[in-house]
């Protein structure tokens, strides 16, 4: 029996040769061999079958979780340039995921080249450039923005975030009315936006159409939306840089009708009386804001009554002053526009001991001494208020005080 004469099979083809004690050969074919390895390297560069890489940063990113959407997205860019498409995803699908990543991490400048890659890829992408435009807004590069927010109309049929960002870009780079076009647009698609018509408020500000970011701002009260008064604050603090005063009190005024418990907006009309003398009107707005929510006002509750000439209020609302040093100075004030002299010495007597009175407060200290009689108190205080600003009225003092010795009835 021949080598030829045994069977084509590798197991009984070994036998058969064994047997016969013929000379092993090859078995297969120098053909058969090539094509057999061409399969193996076949199946070695051929991928498995890959997972859903972006399907699954996706998921990742819509959940916050950006670490684990950037470790995936690695993991395709490692497919990618290991097999390319055979990973199940085009470039421009990678450089889309890639940069709302970048952008939802903040990296910016990597978000921009991300996207502007995807959008090179596919340009009839809308969301690649939506997100392309927020991405350039918070970069600064806001006319790029422009740009590229308006080459995705139709993401804004769904999205009131997209008129509002595109509003508020063309507003910040002088287009005023491309951004009342959009927001119009914006209003009737999302009509009960409210962000919309906070944008509204800022775009009639900022061309100084005050009454119409009030109107706005009345929308805004009348849904129910704003629970402080933002708007009418902002216009309000307008008007005063202005130098509109009044202007500025009716706002801030109507501002506390809508919200008649905000802090800020009752400060800010105390403030707004005082600057125009008001004080009386300032002192019960503080004195109101001290009884409720804000007690570190007395001090300037006290004050405004002080100047208004309601001493004894000025006096009671001093008692609530937490501040021991503010209080003793102020209320020997007090005393002092009350003429109660020695118990305005008796306050500011100690505080003068332990050198803590400024030059004004020490030539109150000397004129209450020379006006209650306590002529020695006097000169020691007047002689530490011989040079500076103060030299000339308390010379002047001082000469007062040769009178009320000489006279002493001239001082009663």
């Amino acid at each position: 029996m021949s080598a030829a004469s045994c069977p084509r099979r590798p197991l009984p083809a070994l036998l058969c040769l064994l047997l016969t004690g013929a000379t092993v050969g090859p078995l297969l074919s120098s053909s058969d061999r090539a094509e057999a390895r061409r399969r193996r390297r076949s199946r070695r560069a051929e991928p498995p079958t890959p997972p859903p890489y972006l399907a699954t940063a996706r998921r990742a990113l819509a959940a916050g979780r950006r670490e684990r959407a950037a470790k995936v997205l690695s993991a395709a860019r490692r497919c990618w340039l290991a097999h390319g498409t055979r990973c199940g995803f085009t470039r421009g699908e990678f450089g889309a995921l890639s940069g709302q990543i970048d952008l939802a991490k903040g990296h910016y400048l990597a978000a921009i080249r991300a996207l502007r890659q995807a959008t090179t890829e596919r340009p009839r992408d809308q969301g690649s450039w939506f997100y392309l435009g927020q991405a350039l807004y918070r970069a600064g590069q806001k006319r790029a923005a422009v740009k590229a927010l308006e080459r995705a109309p139709l993401v804004g049929r769904s999205l009131a975030g997209y008129f509002l960002l595109l509003a508020r870009a063309q507003r910040e780079i002088g287009a005023h009315a491309a951004a009342r076009a959009t927001l119009d647009r914006g209003l009737i698609a999302h009509p009960r936006a409210n962000a919309l018509w906070r944008e509204v408020a800022a775009l009639f500000q900022t061309v100084g159409l005050h009454e119409g970011a009030l109107v706005a701002a009345r929308t805004l009260a009348k849904a129910g939306a704003s629970a402080v008064p933002r708007i009418h604050l902002s216009v309000a603090a307008d008007l005063r840089r202005q130098r509109q005063r009044r202007a500025a009190i009716l706002v801030l005024e109507e501002a506390l009708l809508l919200h008649p418990d905000d802090a800020t907006a009752t400060a800010r009309l105390a403030g707004a009386y005082a600057e125009l003398g008001q004080h009386l009107s300032a002192a019960r707005l503080l004195a109101r804001l001290a009884s409720t929510s804000r007690p570190d006002v007395a001090l300037a509750a006290a004050e405004h009554y002080r100047l208004a000439g309601a001493s004894l209020e000025a006096l009671r609302w001093n008692r609530r002053v937490t501040q021991a040093r503010a209080r003793t100075l102020q209320r020997a004030t007090i005393y002092l526009a009350r003429q109660q002299f020695r118990r305005a010495t008796m306050l500011l007597r100690p505080l003068w001991r332990q050198e803590q009175l400024t030059s004004p407060l020490r030539f109150r200290l000397a004129y209450a001494a020379v006006r209650s009689g306590q002529h020695g108190l006097a000169l020691k205080v007047l002689k530490t208020l011989r040079r500076g600003p103060f030299a000339k009225p308390s010379a002047a003092l001082g000469r007062l005080l040769k009178r009320c010795k000489a006279r002493p009835w001239y001082c009663r």
